[in-house]
């Protein structure tokens, strides 16, 4: 564009916009060269193998947080069960801990 003959009236906005384009560009490829110089493995570095690791720790993970999460439901229920046997048994049954002198 600074070349062309109808452009010329711009010739200070097209040099502007050169000199940014040209300092987003240095950004750009500095920011590309961090990321391909760290540690960090994109999605790119997943192959068939890794990819089924990945899936399969998240399978894991989700069964054992579902595992705990249903025993821990578990020994509440039995636990509200224990106690409301306790409430309908009869007060001087010596199973009961008040009727044992334990309380």
């Amino acid at each position: 564009m600074e070349r062309m003959s109808g452009f010329a009236r711009l010739k200070s906005e097209i040099s502007n916009f050169k000199s940014i384009c040209e300092s987003i560009s240095r950004q750009i490829r500095g920011w590309t060269n961090s990321l391909q110089n760290s540690d960090i493995e994109g999605q790119r570095h997943l192959n068939d193998r890794s990819r089924a690791q990945y899936e399969s720790q998240k399978r894991k993970d989700s069964f054992d947080a579902g595992r705990r999460q249903w025993r821990a439901d578990f020994e509440a229920k039995l636990k509200s069960d224990a106690v409301a046997r306790c409430e309908r048994r009869d007060p001087d049954d010596p199973r009961r801990p008040e009727a044992a002198g334990d309380t």
